[in-house]
């Protein structure tokens, strides 16, 4: 970090708003910008086409310790933890996933992210704690909203059988008494038929095999 300027680092839960204050500020914090992305697609007499997708996530990085005892001329505060403490703190965070909010003024970094690795090692005859960090950005994902018009297909669709009016009842077949004087081309043309074979047809087992004969008293169906 750049002699003079004070640096502060602080790590906190964005859901209990409990917060960790790095006791030694490390010597360089490594920040990734997330990359470009893109999706590429084949086109047909054009080949691989790109079209962007959005960013990767950010990454955060840095190296230090946690002390055994206090010391000015290293630590940027003297309301200590024990080194067990800082490490489990944050060991609990890693585990549960826990959205945390990393905040570093002197660089403008305020930024939410996830614990993803904590390697440490014990060292020194005081019982400092030496450890690593990386941290991945969190994206919070807007929910969509639904249309009047889509809510109403919704509604319509998710009515149970009971809701539903009945379906209509099927049309009742129309019928006529033959008449003295009645032939099967009469009784077409009077009832909108253009060809007497139709109501034939459909009274076979009635008329029989000569369609000429007819007697007043059947009853014909008109389909």
């Amino acid at each position: 970090m750049m002699p003079g300027v004070d640096v502060d680092i602080t790590i906190r839960d964005s859901v209990t708003g409990s917060y960790v204050r790095i006791p030694v500020v490390p010597e360089t914090l490594e920040y990734g910008e997330g990359d470009a992305l893109t999706d590429s697609v084949k086109i047909l007499n054009l080949g691989n086409v790109e079209f962007p997708s959005g960013v990767d996530l950010d990454t955060l990085s840095w190296s230090s310790f946690f002390p055994a005892r206090y010391d000015p001329g290293y630590c940027a505060t003297s309301d200590l933890k024990t080194p067990q403490e800082y490490r489990d703190q944050l060991k609990a965070w890693k585990e549960a996933s826990t959205k945390l909010q990393i905040v570093c003024p002197a660089v403008g970094l305020n930024i939410s992210m996830r614990l993803q690795s904590l390697p440490w090692t014990f060292s020194g005859f005081e019982g400092d704690i030496g450890y690593q960090v990386s941290f991945k950005q969190v994206k919070t994902v807007a929910p969509r909203k639904i249309s009047t018009a889509t809510a109403s297909i919704m509604s319509v669709s998710s009515k149970t059988q009971q809701d539903r009016p009945p379906a209509p009842a099927p049309a009742q077949a129309k019928t006529y008494v033959v008449k003295a004087g009645d032939c099967l081309s009469l009784i077409a043309k009077n009832n909108g038929y253009s060809d007497w074979h139709t109501i034939y047809d459909a009274n076979r087992s009635v008329i029989g095999d000569n369609p000429n004969l007819i007697y007043a008293g059947q009853v014909l169906t008109l389909p």
